[in-house]
């Protein structure tokens, strides 16, 4: 992950594992990003999101993470159309 990543609210159908291995990873959990209701997982950490959880992650700064799941591994956006018009803006902005 780059320094500033987010992964906007989402939820795959499979339970997702994964390991952070180089730098830290927000995690959270509800229908709205919310960092203060998250928690930081540091190097060495593992996290388990259970299947059609509606979650979210971001990192602060550069990240690793080795990610396990039983595929094909899907993910469904909670919000597909704020992240699309969301994304448009984004270009609109980078003109």
């Amino acid at each position: 992950m780059t320094k500033g990543f987010t992964t906007p609210v989402h939820w795959h159908p499979q339970d997702e594992l994964f390991k952070v291995l180089k730098g830290s990873l927000g995690l959270g959990f509800g229908r709205r990003l919310n960092r203060h209701n998250a928690t930081i997982l540091n190097p060495g950490a593992y996290g388990w999101v259970p299947g059609k959880s509606l979650h979210y992650t971001w990192s602060d700064g550069p990240a690793v993470l080795e990610i396990q799941g039983i595929g094909p591994f899907k993910t469904f956006h909670a919000h597909p159309a704020s992240e699309s018009r969301r994304h448009s803006n984004n270009k609109k902005r980078a003109r």
